[in-house]
């Protein structure tokens, strides 16, 4: 290594000395565990891999996720703490899968725990018998009912347990979501999408 080379490191990392290299070793970790302790408490970064929902979401969108707000999850389990408030229709959240696969995927909140759900033959959303009016967009959106709503038999009225949640692709005819595979444990829900960050002429609050 050259002298040149040597005084521009040293003018940026300082003194190549033993004790100045723990120092520098020292502030990287702290920096790689503060990393690693936003990212898994309080946000993360996804990338959108299919079309299930647009219009709301294009593939290969980059998202920002709020870990925290629908609770942080222990390390290395599903067990939740500090939940600051449960999930609310219309919220769009990421969750591990909930048939066993190893992938995240994100779809919106369309059926909250006790609720009955069903989907009209005109493609609106009941609930408790009652079309939903509110957020806007599942109001206005078109949904099919051609799936057997997960592992219960024919199309009919379900009713969603306790701490799971019926969630939907925004575009529904090109989405396998709880129609298909069944409720969503809260437990397995990672977190709310707040904001697509990428591409940046792109970017926005996500509703």
């Amino acid at each position: 290594m050259s002298n040149k080379v040597l005084q521009v490191v040293e003018k940026i990392v300082g003194p190549l000395t033993k004790e100045n290299a723990v120092q520098w070793l020292q502030c990287m970790v702290v920096a790689g565990l503060a990393a690693l302790t936003i990212r898994h408490f309080l946000f993360e970064p996804f990338k959108i891999p299919s079309g299930s929902m647009i219009p709301t979401l294009q593939v290969g969108d980059k998202i920002l996720v709020n870990k925290f707000i629908l609770g942080s999850r222990i390390p290395f389990t599903y067990k939740k703490f500090l939940i600051p408030r449960r999930p609310a229709r219309g919220d769009i959240v990421v969750f591990r899968s909930a048939t066993g696969e190893r992938k995240d995927l994100v779809k919106r909140v369309a059926g909250l725990p006790g609720e009955r759900i069903k989907i009209s033959d005109d493609g609106h959303v009941l609930v408790n018998g009652e079309p939903v009016t509110s957020p806007p967009f599942i109001a206005n959106n078109t949904y099919y009912n051609h799936e057997t709503y997960g592992s219960y038999g024919t199309i009919r009225e379900v009713t969603v347990p306790e701490d799971s949640y019926f969630v939907l692709g925004d575009n529904s005819k090109h989405s396998r979501d709880s129609r298909t595979w069944g409720f969503l444990p809260m437990s397995h829900i990672k977190g709310k999408v707040i904001c697509v960050w990428w591409p940046l002429w792109k970017a926005r609050k996500v509703r």
